[in-house]
């Protein structure tokens, strides 16, 4: 049993180590304009290439290792958080365009993540991993968006209410592909068994489409019936043993755990509990309750990511993929989403089209799915690929988006409702 015991004092240093070197990058990042998390990961490509600082902090990317599973709770909270952004309500409110931009969104990268792989001429690909790489670049990180928009305080534009809009049937219907693909991932040694395709697609639309049935029909007969405040407002009955943010943490980790035991991805659990819990965030601020869980965890997974990213293993090859990966990743999301949102005009059409363009964090967790830690599906050169995507258009996106929004500005065109 000596492999599984724990040197405190190697684990405390590895904590401190890397939460630091994470959130000095990210302030760095921050301070470019960029998304901290693109920092965050930097902070671990430097510590998996930096053989010297490797060494000394005796990092071990094995499952049974802390940082493993600190980087795993840090995957599940960041998710959960993502939910509690997504209301069932606001499925009914998001309109024909943003319901028709989603879609296309959804459906040509898909598509065309899948072929680009499949036809790559330098080396062979398992269906699995084309299907991990249109899963990937079906991913929309809306945060990266919207932090944009926020900083431009054009957060009231047709264009946000859109994108915003769209984001919420975009990560639905991103979570429902996830869980289809790891499923089969999970079932499969390469190839495609229709057996297995039909299972995992049922057991996914079966445990999505229970929760959105209890949340759209059963939620808002529970708010009718709690107690109210003086305002009106609907409050849960007091409790020091059940507070909400306790609540939340049962039924997170309890839906990542039957998700996880059907088959699924953990995170699609999280994710939908986040759901169930938005639409009681009004009463309790429960977003703002998991921010320090947040802090704390979340860039581990960050960094572990971009542990498993060697500089040594970036063969030409690999580095000519990620080029063509990029360039289909940006165009395959731009091109169809601006032509789903073409009936509002030509500068608010393409802004949106820009907007669905950065994988960020949803593009990275699909890559370490199907990873694994080196266990999965996806072998190393394609998680290396995926996070390369990510990362790039999680850089690109802001900077085309804020000069489309500047151009405009300047001359004296309407950005708002």
């Amino acid at each position: 049993m000596a492999e599984f015991e724990i040197d405190i004092a190697i684990v405390l240093t590895q904590l401190f180590v890397l939460l630091l070197l994470a959130r000095v990058m990210a302030a760095i990042f921050t301070r470019l304009k960029m998304p901290a998390l693109v920092g965050e990961i930097i902070a671990g490509i430097i510590v998996a290439n930096w053989i010297w600082l490797y060494d000394i902090l005796q990092i071990d990317l094995d499952k049974t290792t802390v940082l493993y599973t600190f980087s795993e709770l840090g995957v599940i909270f960041l998710l959960f958080t993502v939910g509690l952004e997504t209301k069932f309500s606001d499925l009914s409110k998001v309109g024909k365009v943003a319901s028709k931009v989603a879609i296309l969104g959804v459906v040509f990268p898909l598509i065309f993540g899948y072929i680009v792989l499949y036809a790559w001429p330098l080396g062979a690909h398992s269906q699995v991993e084309c299907l991990f790489m249109g899963a990937a670049m079906v991913a929309t990180s809306v945060g990266i968006t919207a932090r944009v928009l926020k900083d431009m305080n054009v957060q009231n534009s047709k264009e946000s209410k859109i994108i915003l809009g769209a984001a919420v049937i975009d990560d639905i219907l991103g979570m429902i592909i996830l869980a289809i693909v790891a499923g089969i991932g999970g079932s499969s040694s390469g190839g495609i068994d229709m057996i297995s395709v039909v299972t995992v697609a049922v057991l996914a639309f079966l445990f999505v489409g229970l929760i959105f049935l209890f949340g759209a029909k059963a939620i808002p007969k529970v708010r009718a019936r709690l107690p109210k405040d003086e305002a009106g407002c609907p409050v849960l009955p007091k409790s020091e043993a059940w507070t909400a943010f306790s609540l939340s943490l049962l039924v997170c980790f309890g839906l990542a755990a039957i998700a996880d035991l059907i088959g699924l991805a953990a995170i699609i659990g999280a994710f939908m509990a986040g759901m169930i819990f938005a639409e009681f965030d009004d009463m309790h601020q429960l977003e703002n309750k998991f921010d320090p869980v947040n802090e704390f965890l979340v860039p581990f997974f960050f960094v572990m990511t971009g542990m498993y990213v060697s500089f040594s293993m970036v063969s030409s090859g690999v580095l000519w993929m990620s080029i063509a990966i990029i360039a289909v990743a940006v165009v395959a999301k731009y091109l169809p989403c601006r032509l789903g949102a073409r009936s509002l005009g030509k500068g608010v059409a393409k802004r949106i089209g820009i907007g669905m363009v950065p994988r960020g964090e949803v593009g990275i967790i699909v890559a370490s799915i199907g990873y694994a830690g080196g266990t999965g599906p996806v072998s190393l050169d394609i998680y290396t690929v995926v996070v390369l995507m990510s990362i790039m258009t999680s850089i690109i996106a802001p900077f085309w988006l804020s000069r489309s929004f500047r151009r405009d500005i300047k001359m004296d065109k309407d950005v708002s409702i």
